[in-house]
């Protein structure tokens, strides 16, 4: 009896990885199961996840997913999803502070995501003349290589976003980890473990990084997982024939949330 007892005491320290350490349990707020309304701001590295929310969020048998309608104009919106630090990642992008401001001043329960998106041309610094970027080599860098790169990035949008938040006294803007996910996607490529996609350049269609099929799936993965703060993984949508991609996309998505501080996930301590 007392063998037994032990290894079911190990195999729930297995379960649980805990074995010869105390872990902090994650407390996750309380998803959202009220569709909402998104009004989408960003640019062409996120605009097209308006698009894919509707099958992702049907999928999820959330009822009530609204899409459009002018964000500043009306209290309706609950969510403006917009796409910051897109040419200096290295500043405060300013427009993000007055979306903000404005969006409280219509809605003060409205929510702010801002996506970390993936470096254009794979480089720290937008050039300011894309010729000089004629072809990108998106197979060219290592991954901690690009990593290192988008880092000085995302304490950029993670020292904005917590001050913006502090001085309205509550969490309003919100991360979505976009990027972290496009570099763990381009790690799972090169390792030859991402279904049907042979080169990290079959994620991109040009060389700025406008995405293909599987990024803009991923960005909107990762969109969901932020808005209603619930995992993608095992959604089925409609259509989708390359089921091994896209449980790797959600996957990659869910973790990238629930790794980020900001995106909302975890519940406040």
């Amino acid at each position: 009896m007392a063998s037994k007892r032990v290894v079911a005491i190990l195999v729930a320290g297995l379960l649980a990885g805990t074995i010869g350490a105390q872990q902090p349990a994650v407390t996750f707020a309380p998803p959202i199961e009220k569709g909402q309304h998104l009004y989408t701001t960003g640019n062409s590295f996120q605009v097209f996840v308006d698009g894919h929310l509707k099958w992702i969020t049907e999928a999820a048998g959330i009822q009530g997913h609204l899409r459009g309608g002018d964000p500043l104009a009306v209290t309706k919106v609950d969510v403006v999803a917009c796409n910051p630090w897109f040419r200096d990642h290295e500043k405060p992008d300013k427009t993000l502070d007055d979306l903000t401001d404005r969006a409280v001043k219509h809605n003060p329960n409205v929510r702010v995501l801002a996506q970390v998106s993936w470096l254009p041309y794979d480089d720290p610094v937008f050039p300011s003349n894309e010729k000089e970027h004629a072809k990108t080599d998106w197979n060219a860098r290592p991954i901690d290589d690009v990593r290192k790169i988008h880092a000085a990035y995302f304490k950029t949008a993670s020292d904005q976003v917590q001050a913006i938040n502090k001085r309205l006294g509550k969490q309003v803007v919100f991360i979505v980890p976009t990027a972290q996910a496009v570099i763990t996607l381009r790690e799972k490529v090169k390792a030859g473990q991402a279904p049907g996609v042979k080169s990290p350049d079959d994620l991109f269609s040009d060389s700025i990084g406008h995405a293909r099929p599987p990024l803009e799936q991923l960005n909107a993965y990762c969109h969901f997982a932020v808005i209603y703060r619930r995992t993608p993984v095992g959604l089925v949508l409609k259509g989708v024939k390359d089921e091994g991609m896209h449980r790797l996309l959600q996957e990659l998505a869910w973790d990238a949330v629930v790794k980020e501080p900001l995106s909302g996930l975890k519940a406040a301590p």
